[in-house]
């Protein structure tokens, strides 16, 4: 298992790899707004980033 400064090399490395991807946008066509199109990989990532620690088992 990863430790906190494991964890937090690894999200940075991960979001470099996908940053685009997690930006993706699209507009809904009836109200013209823009929302993001991964919307649950960005907040599962953000939970990973913000609270390292809560996660049991994720680090030793």
């Amino acid at each position: 298992m990863p430790d906190a400064i494991e964890l937090k090399e690894i999200l940075f490395l991960w979001n470099k790899k996908w940053k685009s991807f997690l930006n993706e946008r699209t507009i809904n066509k009836e109200t013209g707004k823009s929302f993001y199109i991964h919307k649950r990989l960005r907040s599962a990532y953000r939970s990973l980033k913000t609270f390292p620690g809560y996660f049991p088992g994720m680090i030793t």
